[in-house]
């Protein structure tokens, strides 16, 4: 068997072809011809890299793009993105609209938020609910108005000056809505929200009114109190006692930025 040899030596010689003399001239062994041919190979390797990663040139090169331009592109795309998806919504309006003119398709029925409940025509309403759907339908509307952030972002709680009570009226004299509460004989009046009180007046119709102060320019006033326990300048908590009634009916009236609104509302 024949001997595969590493060791064998070459000669690598340079001739000037015009004089036919030996320029340079090196002696070489298989291993070194293997070891040479890898490094030339790894040189190379490391060079294309070199000049990919820190020069310009893979900008250049197809499937790589500057950072910016990359960016741009994306954003680009994005755009174009949400634009498809406006002119599809867009074309479905209109497409919509064309079938409702042409009467392929019949308008959808609607009705306002505010607008009063439909009475069932099955079973008549008592006057007790018909009372309820009233109070409901203007809390819904007061809620809707300029009073829900007053009562949502300023964190206030609003409640009847009684705990219990037998009825409830509302009354509008001159513009001024005042709400008409039956309260039980000897029970306590309590403040309708935090506030303080900035006065206490004495009526011979209706007792002693107490008029409070609340934040978000609200201002409530209780009439009908038989006694009262607080005087001007004192700072009360929602639910917090201000005086009793002997029975008597109490009056409650809110102000919101000095226009009068319907205390059921927000209670």
């Amino acid at each position: 068997m024949s001997r595969f040899k590493t060791r064998k030596k070459y000669r690598l010689t340079f001739i000037n072809e015009n004089t036919f003399n030996a320029v340079w001239s090196v002696r070489l062994s298989r291993v070194k011809v293997w070891v040479l041919s890898a490094l030339t190979v790894a040189a190379i390797a490391a060079l294309i890299l070199l000049l990919t990663l820190a020069t310009p040139l893979s900008s250049l090169l197809p499937g790589y793009l500057k950072p910016a331009q990359r960016a741009e592109n994306i954003n680009n795309m994005i755009k174009v993105d949400s634009l498809a998806e406006v002119l599809a919504l867009n074309s479905a309006y209109l497409s919509n609209i064309a079938s409702i003119l042409d009467g392929t398709v019949e308008p959808d029925s609607f009705r306002r938020a505010d607008a009063p409940a439909v009475d069932d025509t099955l079973v008549a309403a008592s006057a007790a609910e018909r009372a309820f759907v009233d109070k409901w339908n203007a809390r819904e509307r007061y809620n809707l108005s300029a009073l829900a952030p007053v009562a949502a972002g300023g964190g206030m709680a609003f409640h009847a000056p009684v705990g219990h009570f037998a009825a409830d009226t509302l009354m509008v004299r001159g513009g001024v809505s005042s709400l008409r509460v039956v309260p039980a004989r000897g029970a306590a009046v309590t403040a309708v929200a935090s506030g303080t009180v900035t006065d206490v007046r004495f009526d011979d119709s209706q007792g002693y009114v107490v008029t409070m102060q609340h934040p978000d320019n609200v201002v409530s006033v209780v009439g009908g109190l038989s006694d009262v326990s607080v005087a001007a300048g004192v700072k009360l908590l929602s639910g917090q006692s201000m005086g009793r009634t002997d029975g008597r009916d109490l009056f409650l009236t809110i102000w919101l930025d000095g226009t009068s609104i319907d205390p059921r509302s927000i209670l």
